[in-house]
């Protein structure tokens, strides 16, 4: 069957994400082909996800292939001519386009490999997303999980209700949103990397249920689909890591009595703590990683911890302040909580002896007050 360069490789541009390069076994490394009733679909997993990308290939035609992911994957993507034609006998996947290209089949006990599907036994609960929130859990709270040590593994995951998503670590990203689900689930940065798979304005159908895995084991399961798309999934769900997730506790502080805020510029923030940074020796101890802030009525004082090197930047807005107000900030925490601002023009709460809190439209980034050892 012959079909269009551009509209398979778009389809194997998506697909390649997809593909778990830290872990190689025979199912991670292949692709599985079929093309049936006129869809073209490619499948990949790694047991815990697994993706499947369909578009309409217009043909009557029928194919059966499983090969090397990668292999196939990057050959379609270099390709240029206009056309790829695609055959298949006992041995090879044939792919005639630039040149003439045999890639062998993939067989376990002499029949075709076929990737394993993720199926849920019963279903708990369906509901739609979107896929503009989807992406906002990515260029979001994926950025919490980069700021700080993390030292329990339930820091790297993230928490999802209908309330929003959470993602902490020596602080916490709090990306707010309603979706009318009832599940409470864990996810880990492999699946919400793939939800850059779909568009800002999908409409995600979602199912959240359960796989039985043995006679006293359950395990949740999610589909999610949209267009072309469908994503299913493993989560989580020990116990243990629900309780130990300080979901109550992280949105309490979003919802804390701040008594000062002021507005500053995030590039001249940040390039101020550049400069102090190089004046500090981070091969020590983790105080030379703090910052000193002094609020004033109209400018931030910020010095390294020894307060030896000081500079100053004027806020951008009238201030609150009326007497000056001091603390230790990680300097590594601000500094990235900042970049990770959309808006040149960065509002922070403070003044609780407890925490500093920016917040920007539906997200919010709590960074903790530090003190001297």
């Amino acid at each position: 069957m012959i079909l269009r360069t551009d509209i398979l490789q778009k389809s194997c541009e998506k697909i390649l994400a997809a593909v778990d390069s830290n872990v190689l076994n025979t199912i991670t490394e292949t692709l599985e082909i079929k093309i049936k009733d006129g869809i073209f679909s490619m499948a990949i997993t790694n047991r815990e996800y697994y993706v499947n990308i369909k578009f309409n290939a217009n043909t009557n035609e029928e194919l059966h292939a499983t090969v090397d992911a990668i292999l196939f994957l990057k050959l379609i993507g270099k390709v240029t001519s206009e056309t790829i034609e695609l055959t298949s006998n006992n041995n090879n996947l044939l792919v005639k386009c630039n040149g003439n290209y045999k890639l062998p089949l993939i067989y376990e006990d002499e029949k075709l490999l076929e990737i394993p599907t993720i199926e849920m036994d019963t279903v708990q609960e369906e509901f739609s997303i979107s896929g503009e929130i989807l992406n906002s859990i990515i260029d979001f709270n994926s950025k919490e999980l980069s700021k700080g040590a993390i030292t329990r593994p339930v820091q790297r995951l993230y928490y999802v209700d209908g309330n929003g998503c959470i993602t902490f670590t020596s602080g916490a990203c709090i990306n707010k949103f309603n979706v009318n689900m009832n599940s409470k689930l864990l996810m880990n940065d492999k699946l919400i990397k793939l939800f850059r798979l779909f568009k800002k304005d999908n409409v995600i159908q979602v199912k959240v249920g359960h796989k039985q895995l043995g006679e006293d084991m359950t395990s949740t399961v999610i589909d999610m689909t949209a267009d072309d798309i469908q994503i299913s999934a493993i989560l989580a769900s020990d116990e243990k890591l629900f309780q130990g997730y300080p979901v109550t506790a992280i949105r309490g502080r979003v919802n804390d009595e701040y008594p000062y805020s002021i507005s500053v510029n995030k590039i001249l923030t940040i390039q101020a703590i550049d400069r102090l940074m190089l004046f500090t020796n981070t091969s020590t101890t983790l105080d030379e990683y703090l910052i000193k802030l002094t609020f004033n009525n109209n400018a931030l004082i910020i010095s390294d911890y020894k307060g030896n090197n000081v500079e100053q930047v004027t806020y951008a807005n009238e201030s609150n302040i009326t007497d000056s107000y001091e603390a230790f900030i990680d300097s590594r925490d601000f500094s990235k909580t900042l970049q990770s601002c959309s808006n040149q023009i960065v509002k922070i709460h403070f003044g609780n002896d407890k925490a500093f809190l920016i917040n920007e439209g539906n997200i919010s980034w709590v960074i903790p007050q530090c003190y001297e050892s």
